[in-house]
């Protein structure tokens, strides 16, 4: 069967000073034009009560810095950044060292940056593609099976098909990037990410306003486990955005392999 090959799926978004001001920079850009290519770390489907869907993908995970520059290249304070993106909607997602740190936009009369920035793709950017390869895969139906996948050195995907409390049909498919198995007393557990999950409650809400970063872990293929990142607090006054809320799903889990 035919599954994501993460290691050559890319979004791809640029940017072009000489059409528009992004709506998402927090420094001077010292160009007039930028195209950024992510490896993809996660697909994510939705569908609603309606039967209609629509596809998110997950960007990997990086820092934010100044482009074409001699020097100085990291942003202080720094943050780590990642995209979620569909074919018409993005939410940005920036962390620094404390939740709710102020940083504004660029230019400073746009407000506060927010930590969670969503809006149209053609607020963001001037153009964007979405480029998911295939390859041929085959699905892993027993503990045996991923052992024996997991110590031959395949590459393995990973597949989670749950439901949300209002009725959201939620696909995520994943690179597995961490398992661990047990050859004596045939276990398997996966501990990946990051993932999507739809973690903000309904109530006026888009599927992308509700997406979080998590990991996913599950050892058999009717429950999964995420870790979520959440503003966390550390002490009375200062939050931290961190994977410390634990949330299980009664879920569908598949492993495939592929070499």
């Amino acid at each position: 069967m035919q599954i994501y090959d993460f290691s050559c799926s890319y979004m791809t978004f640029s940017i072009d000073l000489q059409e528009k001001l992004p709506t998402t920079m927090s420094q001077k850009p010292p160009f007039t034009s930028n195209t950024i290519r992510i490896q993809l770390d996660c697909h994510c489907t939705v569908t609603d009560n309606a039967g209609d869907s629509t596809e998110y993908v997950l960007g990997a995970p990086c820092k934010s810095e100044q482009v074409n520059v001699s020097k100085n290249i990291w942003h202080q304070p720094n943050a780590d950044y990642c995209v979620i993106t569909s074919k018409d909607q993005f939410l940005l997602i920036k962390s620094w060292d404390m939740h709710d740190k102020g940083i504004r936009l660029y230019p400073p009369s746009r407000g506060i940056q927010p930590e969670r920035q969503f809006g149209k793709v053609e607020d963001a950017w001037s153009r964007i593609s979405i480029d998911l390869h295939r390859t041929t895969g085959r699905a892993l139906p027993s503990n045996d099976h991923i052992i024996e996948a997991t110590l031959a050195g395949h590459r393995l995907l990973g597949k989670t098909e749950f439901q949300t409390e209002d009725g959201l049909q939620i696909r995520l498919e994943y690179p597995v990037k961490t398992i661990n198995i047990g050859e004596r007393e045939r276990f398997y557990q996966i501990d990946t990410g990051p993932v999507l999950f739809p973690d903000l409650p309904p109530g006026g809400e888009g599927p992308i306003e509700r997406m979080r970063l998590a990991y996913v872990a599950h050892n058999r293929h009717d429950w999964a486990e995420f870790i979520i990142n959440v503003p966390t607090a550390i002490n009375d006054d200062i939050k931290v955005n961190h994977y410390s809320k634990s949330q299980g799903v009664n879920a569908a889990n598949t492993l495939y392999e592929t070499q």
